[in-house]
């Protein structure tokens, strides 16, 4: 008697992008830029310190953050001169 195949398993989520990545994100968007460049760059760094505690701050992780901080430094010249 054959057996019949199971049903097809669906394919597995892609893992949820952690938050401070996402936080990353938003800050090379420019969606924080009112917070004030010393809130922005504390929000930078914790974000990066979360990702390279929890070994995320690699690969596009590692990227997003340089670009973040690139954002933060633009400002701080357009700041401060």
């Amino acid at each position: 008697v054959p057996v019949p195949d199971p049903a097809p398993q669906p394919e597995p989520a892609a893992a949820a992008e952690p938050a401070e990545l996402a936080e990353l994100r938003e800050v090379v968007a420019g969606q924080h830029d009112g917070l004030g460049l010393d809130a922005l760059l504390s929000k930078i760094d914790k974000a990066a310190r979360a990702l390279s505690d929890a070994g995320l701050l690699s690969g596009d992780a590692e990227t997003v953050a340089h670009e973040a901080i690139t954002h933060w430094a633009r400002l701080e010249l357009q700041t401060n001169g």
